[in-house]
């Protein structure tokens, strides 16, 4: 701004112009720094975001793999128990076997 003038006279067009443009530099150059700073602080917690989910994706997987193990070793056990004979056969078997054999008392 000019010169130190009154505190009570007259404003001009002039210094008005100045004080809105005085103003008006501020404030952009706050809104530049704050978006600077946004945009460092968002790009920070972009990768914060992406490490924890890339770890998040690998327990997933491993998690998965555990899973798959845990399915075959199901089958692995449901194909044993399928040759073993139910209560139901193993009581016919006995029944067939006790009326040939006849043990004493």
């Amino acid at each position: 701004m000019a010169a130190k003038t009154d505190k009570n006279g007259l404003v001009t067009r002039g210094m008005l112009d100045e004080a809105v443009d005085a103003l008006l530099k501020g404030m952009d150059s706050l809104y530049e720094k704050f978006k600077s700073e946004m945009n460092s602080q968002i790009g920070y917690l972009r990768g914060e975001m992406n490490t924890r989910f890339g770890k998040v994706e690998d327990e997933i997987h491993g998690v998965k793999i555990e899973l798959s193990h845990v399915k075959d070793e199901v089958k692995g056990l449901k194909a044993d128990l399928s040759i073993t004979p139910s209560r139901r056969e193993l009581e016919i078997l006995k029944k067939k076997v006790d009326k040939h054999i006849q043990l004493p008392h």
